[in-house]
């Protein structure tokens, strides 16, 4: 079955179903809550590596000194993660900043230890960077709001050859890059070893996904009809289905969470209000038994 989104969306928003329908097939593959220790709660990977890491408001406190250089500042590092796929993937966590760095930019989380191959910074003007292979990508426009907690998305597919960093949910840094040099260092730090650095804040709630495209699905010949409007959105959303086919729509934030969810019949349409909802980016999944696909949604 092939589902056909109406002329509603936009080109770029089509171009996104493709690039990010992905989404709609994941497998968790570690999540470290660090509420208060760094047990992966799926117990499939080892503890976190924790030194004078302390759990402050349900998640761990970095104090901003580099652990190797000065023995009482903290060091946070996951893995090796099992079966984690470096090419396809995605990445979150939560994290919230104390102070800015005073000189050069600090690493909000590295991918990768003895080989640092992707990583977040955060600038001394409170700006973030995506950092690939120690080359710097691309730098944010906007400024990160110290003391409140924030989100980071780390999202790869090596197969479209881009890598995007989402934080905040509404801002997106993107590199077009075909070959990330990760030579298998399947770690996640908070700290860049190499310069020994580390920022000042804290972490909560890290998950890592692997992810898969559902675009090669064997679909039937069935056709259908569905039109999303409107999009960016700012009341309201409306889903019509305008052919004989049930579809289970659901809302996600970037991160994952279902926020909305309701059954589209047969020539119906649903109208989903949002103006209680955060502007950001948000993804509307849709699927039967025989399709599934994802929608990038821009709450204005």
């Amino acid at each position: 079955m092939k589902l056909h989104i109406s002329t509603f969306l936009s080109t770029f928003s089509i171009f996104t179903l493709f690039t990010i329908s992905a989404f709609a097939q994941e497998e968790l593959i570690a999540h470290y809550p660090f509420h208060e220790n760094g047990l992966d709660s799926l117990k499939i990977n080892e503890d976190a590596e924790l030194e004078n890491v302390n759990f402050v408001e349900s998640s761990a406190y970095l104090d901003g000194n580099y652990y190797w250089d000065d023995n009482m500042g903290t060091h946070l590092q996951v893995g090796p993660i099992t079966n984690w796929d470096p090419e396809h993937f995605r990445l979150t966590l939560d994290v919230k900043i104390d102070s800015l760095p005073e000189n050069s930019s600090l690493p909000i989380i590295v991918l990768g230890s003895s080989w640092r191959w992707m990583f977040a910074n955060v600038t001394k003007e409170g700006k973030i960077e995506l950092a690939i292979d120690d080359r710097i990508m691309e730098v944010s426009d906007s400024i990160i709001n110290l003391e409140n907690w924030t989100s980071i998305v780390f999202e790869r597919d090596s197969t479209r050859g881009y890598t995007r960093l989402i934080y905040n949910n509404t801002d997106t840094l993107s590199a077009q890059i075909n070959d990330i040099k990760h030579h298998n260092d399947l770690r996640i730090s908070a700290s860049h070893g190499g310069s020994s650095r580390t920022f000042k804040g804290y972490w909560r709630n890290l998950k890592l996904f692997n992810i898969t495209d559902v675009m090669t699905s064997n679909l039937s010949s069935t056709v259908s009809d569905i039109q999303i409007y409107p999009n960016p959105v700012r009341n309201f959303l409306m889903i019509e289905n305008n052919n004989n086919e049930k579809f289970d729509a659901s809302l996600h934030t970037v991160s994952g969470k279902i926020i909305n969810s309701v059954n589209i019949n047969p020539f119906s349409r649903q109208k989903l209000i949002t103006d209680s909802y955060p502007s950001g980016i948000y993804y509307l999944e849709l699927k039967n038994e025989n399709q599934r696909t994802v929608t990038k949604i821009v709450f204005q």
